[in-house]
């Protein structure tokens, strides 16, 4: 009997240790929530989603939930009044880097920064810290891009280099193509878009600030345009459409010059068919509205362990190169990935905008020094649809009073 209970009482210790190794070896998953303004297009988060988020989940045991929305701001101004933040991740546009900074809806990163052994492009650090403390780490930049159809080189003005083009040669080559063929310039015009920074690109590179209306610059930009829209260079439907993507693939468009995610994405369909260049100069050099996307930290997380090493992941080198590559060819800030870039279409994309980030006259998006960036971009589009309903012409007292009305917009 005595056997017998030293035996039941031996299986029952070794079936205790069993159990409670087993226990101690099952992890409860965690929870992280990521809320983006970046990764806007289905096929963006599709990849994301599918290619990146995986990995890190596997890794640490955590299930990511991704929400991608325009408005972070209302997002962000809520749980911090509520105390309830539901946000663990932010990624946000370096535009408005600085008032989430202010409002405290971030809180400082520097820790994890100096446990990174990369070295970050500093063009967007303004935007990035504040009072010596670091609340954002870049993890793509991007510029506006010039794409053109194969078909389209023949009707470049004598001389032209396409690598090498002025803003006169690009008006002249438009005008030159719609004389031989009809309209085959897409400038997307969705209103409250992207209007005001392809115009804008275009008055930087004849030596006007961002935004404006009726600086020298920016009227020889509206100038420019007003020629091709006089003589039917760009495309009636480009005021249905947000991007250049659609009417580049269809070859409704031959030409456009626009944000360089769309261009990639354009470009990587059929290398063979186009040829991507620069933003064309003017007296002042390469204009280009630049811009970066950051992440951050929440500044009432409950998950600040995990949400640090989702960034850390992010930044890996490998892992910040297949991001970007992957999502249409941003460029990754990052020294160590710009190093290993190649020849293949995404890294010749990422190339083509780095030069112009370094090389050309680039302005970041101030849309924290304005009560409503939506309202900025209506008045360009106002602009735009004031020439257009006038055969290319702007006059000069609605051009002042276009500017007085976005002066009404500064904080």
């Amino acid at each position: 009997m005595k056997k017998l209970l030293a035996t039941i009482l031996i299986l029952s210790l070794v079936l205790t240790m069993a159990v409670g190794c087993t226990s101690d070896k099952v992890e409860e998953t965690k929870s992280l929530k990521v809320t983006s303004g970046l990764w806007s297009r289905p096929e963006e988060q599709q990849f994301i989603r599918e290619e990146i988020l995986p990995g890190f989940e596997e890794e640490f045991n955590v299930k990511v939930e991704l929400e991608v929305i325009d408005n972070i701001e209302k997002v962000m101004e809520a749980q911090k009044a509520s105390d309830e933040w539901t946000t663990d991740v932010v990624m946000t546009h370096s535009g408005t880097m600085p008032l989430y900074i202010a409002n405290e809806y971030v809180q400082p990163l520097d820790s994890v920064k100096d446990s990174l052994d990369i070295t970050f492009m500093d063009a967007f650090e303004s935007a990035t810290t504040q009072d010596g403390k670091t609340y954002y780490l870049p993890i793509s930049a991007d510029v506006y891009l010039l794409i053109a159809n194969q078909k389209a080189l023949p009707y470049l003005p004598d001389g032209a280099d396409v690598t090498k083009l002025t803003w006169e040669e690009y008006k002249d080559w438009a005008i030159n193509i719609a004389d031989a063929e009809g309209a085959k310039v897409s400038f997307p015009l969705m209103p409250i878009k992207a209007s005001q920074y392809q115009v804008g690109g275009i008055g930087l590179s004849y030596g006007s600030e961002f935004p404006m209306i009726n600086s020298p610059g920016m009227l020889s930009a509206w100038e420019l345009l007003g020629e091709m829209v006089k003589n039917n260079a760009i495309l009636e439907t480009s005021f249905n459409y947000d991007n250049p993507v659609e009417q580049m693939k269809s070859e409704e468009a031959w030409l456009t010059f626009y944000h360089m995610v769309p261009v990639g994405d354009i470009y990587s369909s059929a290398p063979a068919k186009y040829v991507v260049a620069a933003a064309p100069a003017g007296p002042n050099g390469n204009g280009s509205i630049a811009g970066a996307w950051g992440v951050g930290i929440t500044a009432g997380t409950n998950n600040k362990d995990v949400a640090e090493e989702f960034i850390k992941y992010l930044a890996r080198p490998e892992v910040l190169y297949e991001v970007a590559a992957g999502t249409g060819g941003f460029i990754p800030p990052v020294n160590e990935v710009i190093a290993q870039l190649g020849e293949e279409p995404k890294d010749i994309i990422m190339k083509k905008g780095l030069d112009t980030l370094e090389n050309g006259v680039v302005s970041g998006v101030p849309a924290s020094e304005y009560t409503d960036w939506g309202a900025v971009k209506s008045v360009f589009d106002t602009v735009f649809q004031e020439m257009w309903d006038n055969d290319g012409e702007l006059a000069k007292d609605f051009l002042d009073a276009q500017q007085k009305e976005l002066e009404k917009l500064e904080k």
